[in-house]
């Protein structure tokens, strides 16, 4: 919900370095200027434009963006949302957590960018591609899910899938079945559902 906005500096303690969706594009608010304008980034290219005003209802979206698995430089990494005071709209790039490495800064936010976009707008690889790919060590693990991975476990001389920030519950084979570990045994039904009725069969 787009929240009433009393002046310009309003404005800017709630969206600045915050993701919004703009005409449905997720984008990287950078700044709100005096007249409400706002200078922004799409996640998609990072490529920088004007927001003509942030407080334009039929334009700006603030809904929470779904988050989850986030491939970033060949590798899978699980995305969440850390608590946070609501004092800002849309994602704050501070309530935003990284499984193993963190909160991204400024900098690294910029490598994040085009995969983050991916993932909100749920764009992954088939289970068979993420299999081939990690299997030929073209990656260190891959997302085929928001909420699945696969990874190889290089001491273990076999293939793994990750489920959220659990890490491997399971193993994988290539026909898309998984065979969970016995204490993870209860998420064959969420991965038939989520995974294998959808992508494989």
């Amino acid at each position: 919900m787009l929240r009433s906005l009393h002046s310009a500096d309003h404005a800017g303690m709630r969206f600045s370095r915050t993701i919004i969706r703009y005409k449905g594009q997720p984008c990287w608010v950078d700044e709100v200027n005096g007249d409400f304008s706002a200078n922004a980034r799409y996640l998609k290219d990072n490529k920088s434009f004007q927001i003509p005003d942030i407080r334009n209802k039929e334009e700006i979206d603030v809904v929470p963006v779904p988050l989850g698995f986030c491939d970033v430089e060949g590798i899978a990494r699980y995305l969440t949302r850390m608590p946070c005071r609501r004092t800002k709209q849309g994602l704050a790039q501070e309530a935003l957590y990284c499984e193993g490495d963190g909160v991204p800064d400024f900098y690294r936010m910029r490598q994040y960018s085009k995969a983050l976009e991916k993932t909100i707008n749920n764009v992954y690889s088939c289970f068979k591609e993420a299999y081939v790919k990690v299997g030929k060590d073209l990656v260190v693990s891959q997302a085929f899910h928001r909420n699945w991975a696969i990874w190889k476990d290089i001491d273990q001389g076999e293939i793994c899938v990750l489920f959220k920030h659990f890490g491997k519950v399971g193993t994988a084979n290539e026909d898309g079945t998984i065979k969970l570990f016995p204490e993870y045994s209860y998420l064959q039904e969420t991965y038939n559902e989520e995974v294998l009725d959808v992508q494989v069969r």
